[in-house]
């Protein structure tokens, strides 16, 4: 099997996109073999949902400052909506919010575990045959969590399957050091505040492919000049040479 992962950005989509908080991470499946084969896809993340803000004293400067996620307030739950799946983590203390989500894909099994614990992955990410989560666990005070994502689907010989996962972070609030807020310019696209997490995911999923196809031509123009000053300047050199 060969996984290639293309981390997908929203910055040079155009439009009001540019500035709203998602990526898409695409993981194209590749069977090199010769048989068919049932492959599973296990895409965890951790909750960046209410950090905490630790300060610490090293002895070469006066103060640093470490982010630490959330012992306790979480609130993870998981959602399907217009043939997107996936999970929102939130909390209490917080309005900020952070989905995980993926399309409902012909052929393609979805489970979610709502809950692993950070400390415990490999124990709360054990898998069944079939390639569903094999618990499903409620938060426990003091333990930081995250959420993921299995996708179980069968690859014929020589077949390619692309997978796109969205990632959202829904943080509305942009908070300054000296306690000013402002609403981030985001939140203008959007009227209902509950939907936003996932609305936001829907408009990563069906977006993504126009962002990647605009970056890569970009990045082709600038590679084709690039190329282009690289030659003249090579034959401008040669020239030189001769009549030299």
């Amino acid at each position: 099997m060969k996984v290639t992962r293309r981390l997908i950005s929203q910055l040079l989509a155009g439009g009001d996109q540019v500035l709203m908080p998602f990526g898409v991470e695409e993981f194209e499946v590749e069977n090199t073999g010769n048989g068919a084969e049932e492959i599973t896809l296990v895409v965890p993340r951790p909750s960046l949902v209410n950090l905490q803000e630790k300060e610490l004293k090293p002895t070469d400067q006066d103060s640093v400052y470490v982010g630490i996620a959330a012992v306790d307030g979480q609130q993870h739950e998981e959602f399907e909506s217009a043939g997107v799946r996936g999970v929102v983590m939130a909390a209490t203390k917080t309005a900020n919010r952070m989905a995980l989500a993926v399309l409902d894909l012909p052929g393609v099994a979805v489970d979610i575990q709502p809950y692993f614990c950070l400390n415990k992955f490999t124990g709360d990410l054990l898998l069944n045959a079939d390639g569903s989560f094999f618990e499903k666990r409620q938060p426990l005070v003091r333990s930081d969590y995250g959420a993921a994502i299995s996708l179980t689907f069968t690859l014929e010989a020589k077949a390619t399957m692309k997978i796109p996962v969205a990632v959202v972070l829904d943080f509305p609030e942009q908070v300054y050091i000296d306690g000013a807020t402002f609403p981030r310019k985001y939140l203008k696209s959007f009227k209902n505040a509950e939907t936003r997490v996932v609305d936001l995911a829907k408009i990563a999923l069906d977006s993504y492919p126009k962002w990647w196809d605009r970056t890569v031509t970009i990045q082709e123009r600038i590679f084709d000049r690039i190329q282009s000053t690289a030659a003249y300047k090579g034959d401008r050199a040669g020239a030189m040479r001769l009549t030299g």
